[in-house]
């Protein structure tokens, strides 16, 4: 990796005005990263800015090392880097994350947000059954595997038209039997709609806003400090959402930035219990998302985003 980046370097004739993105770090980069720079004269570094979206504890399960480990070889390796890029600018998709990142790297890390542009707005309550959306690509993190069982729970409603399920089942190459398995489950079920094909951006922007209730049965304990990009696309749009308590998702809610219900755990019979509150609770939660929606494209605005990126960053507490 490091002779690819010495050799963009070159290709691109990077210098110290121009900036390069680590879009999702993790330690095998940033150790790259130090050895690129290593051959890079100081007057030709660029600055280096790494966004991050996991934690050390998360990253250790991968490598299969302790997280003291982990972070300990990230103190290290980002020693190296300020040394030879001359300060580096950290970042994290999170207020939560970026909390976690500092302490454990025991340096600022600064949150940076998800840039948001759409356009459309949430549509205006109707008669016709309320649209519950799992949007997105369909993995196990996000809980694509709950979604067969949730219709179950949620079958009188669906047979009766009062809720209509609309699905993207789209999967990557790392969809296990389990995720295969749940998207044939889900064809066959009636009352849903089921989506199984790429969706330009201009689409899937009137998809959100078609819905009534955006629903995301993640992984509580993978998405405690991670950002949803699907969540900020729903509330931007002024889309009530569904999400697990205790996770950044949930805080956002709390802070005012959107509305929705939140279920405790990824259980079946408790999301659909929480669908079923926000059913009893449509309009009230749907006014309160579209006033909320303003404050979410402010708190995300790409310019602010990408003066973030940039290195303009407010001194630390």
């Amino acid at each position: 990796m490091a002779s690819e980046l010495g050799a963009l370097h070159e290709r691109q004739h990077l210098g110290p005005s121009d900036t390069v993105l680590f879009h999702t770090s993790n330690l095998v980069d940033i150790v790259a990263a130090g050895q690129w720079l290593s051959g890079v004269s100081r007057e030709r570094v660029p600055g280096v800015s790494l966004l991050f979206h996991f934690t050390p504890e998360q990253e250790s399960q991968w490598l299969k090392r302790s997280t003291d480990e982990v972070t300990h070889a990230y103190r290290l390796a980002l020693a190296l880097l300020d040394d030879r890029a001359g300060g580096v600018h950290v970042l994290a998709q999170t207020e939560l994350l970026a909390r976690r990142l500092s302490n454990a790297f025991e340096r600022y890390v600064q949150p940076m947000g998800f840039p948001t542009t759409t356009g459309v707005k949430a549509h205006s309550a109707g008669n016709g059954p309320i649209r519950v959306l799992f949007a997105g690509e369909a993995r196990a993190d996000k809980g694509f595997g709950l979604l067969p069982t949730i219709a179950d729970a949620l079958a009188p409603e669906l047979r009766m038209g009062v809720i209509r399920l609309v699905c993207q089942t789209s999967q990557n190459e790392f969809a296990d039997r389990t995720l295969v398995d749940a998207k044939h489950a889900l064809a066959s079920r009636s009352g849903l709609e089921v989506i199984d094909r790429f969706i330009p951006s201009d689409e899937y922007d009137r998809l959100i806003a078609s819905c009534d209730l955006v629903l995301l049965p993640y992984d509580p304990t993978q998405y405690r400090t991670r950002l949803s990009a699907v969540l900020i696309d729903a509330t931007a749009a002024g889309v009530p959402v569904a999400v697990p308590t205790g996770t950044w998702m949930s805080a956002q809610l709390q802070g005012g930035l959107g509305a929705g219900v939140t279920f405790d755990h990824a259980r079946a019979g408790e999301i659909a219990t929480a669908i079923r509150k926000f059913v009893a609770r449509r309009d009230d939660l749907s006014t309160a998302a579209r006033r909320a929606a303003a404050d979410v494209r402010r708190h995300h605005d790409p310019r602010g985003v990408l003066q973030t990126i940039l290195g303009h960053q407010p001194a630390a507490a």
